[in-house]
């Protein structure tokens, strides 16, 4: 069954705030969030967005490869 995923787009003077609301704002600043698909830090200028799937919150960077294959992983499986 298809479902909808919630993905959060987040305007970049706004990241340290939304990986505050998460509860990750520390680890942000330490440089200890990464892209689920490339490895990449994630910071200010290059987060994309995030969304929560099969438990965990994946992040994804700013890369076209990244945000593709995450709109790949999400569209086909269940959440």
């Amino acid at each position: 069954m298809p479902h909808e995923a919630i993905f959060h787009l987040v305007h970049p003077s706004e990241v340290g705030k939304f990986f505050e609301k998460i509860g990750l704002y520390d680890q942000f600043i330490q440089n200890e969030i990464h892209c689920n698909f490339c490895g990449g830090v994630i910071h200010t200028d290059n987060f994309k967005g995030a969304t929560r799937h099969k438990g965990e919150i994946l992040f994804v960077c700013d890369k076209g490869t990244c945000y593709q294959d995450f709109l790949d992983k999400t569209a086909r499986s269940e959440p």
